[in-house]
């Protein structure tokens, strides 16, 4: 059984114990970015030549963009910018980020 069978076995009852990196690995293999423990999924707007995503899994509203023209290295550029920008938010604040819910994310995607 490979390690992606495995892992999505473990889903079907969402375990207590799962891990950030079992998390890390099957959101990975579901198309999604991380930056310093956030995800995000990007989207494609082909009319407005743009990509876009949003950080997941928090309670506060981040999102970010970048044009098409400017590739891959462009969006994940944007993507932990957002992440840095809202880390740094939150400290002037004197707040605690909100923390993602991963194995809630992995169950929905699974």
């Amino acid at each position: 059984m490979s390690r992606l069978e495995k892992a999505l076995q473990r889903l079907k009852s969402v375990p207590k114990d799962y891990t950030y990196s079992e998390a890390k690995y099957l959101l990975g293999r579901l198309g999604f970015l991380e930056y310093k423990g956030y995800y995000t999924h990007i989207e494609i707007d082909f009319e407005a030549n743009m990509f876009y995503g949003q950080i997941e899994d928090i309670s506060d509203f981040v999102n970010f963009m970048s044009d098409i023209p400017n590739g891959a290295n462009g969006i994940i550029q944007e993507f932990h910018s957002a992440v840095d920008d809202y880390l740094a938010f939150c400290s002037e604040l004197g707040e605690a980020p909100n923390i993602p819910n991963y194995a809630q994310r992995v169950a929905e995607y699974a």
